[in-house]
């Protein structure tokens, strides 16, 4: 029973900044942490699912920063390498940032994503 209570359901809500394209904003998320150790399943941004695998590193009890390999992204590979920082307030809600990429053509734009997750469990 230890993983079903590790166990996190969420939903996320983003915006992407300095990219060309629309992108979904709305993802449903769930997470297992085992310490510093994290798995989950998520609805990205290209309206495809994600499953990543990796590690969080929380220099404090608040903030957080994910390193991660992810799926879902067909023009970046099979795996894609995925940082993210997090600031928790409360136990319910997670901001985040993360740097992005998107690739149209022979041209790459960078940009950075901002969200907010709501913890449903």
């Amino acid at each position: 029973m230890e993983i079903i209570t590790a166990l996190a359901l969420s939903l996320g809500i983003s915006t992407h900044v300095g990219l060309e394209e629309d992108y979904n904003d709305i993802h449903p998320h769930v997470r297992y942490q085992n310490e510093q150790f994290i798995t989950g399943i998520y609805y990205n941004s290209e309206s495809k699912t994600s499953i990543y695998g990796g590690y969080v590193i929380e220099p404090t009890q608040n903030v957080g920063v994910e390193l991660v390999i992810v799926t879902g992204y067909e023009k970046m590979g099979v795996f894609a390498p995925h940082v993210r920082v997090t600031y928790d307030v409360g136990s319910k809600t997670r901001f985040f940032v993360a740097p992005t990429v998107e690739i149209q053509g022979n041209e790459t734009n960078t940009g950075i994503v901002f969200g907010v997750e709501l913890k449903i469990k």
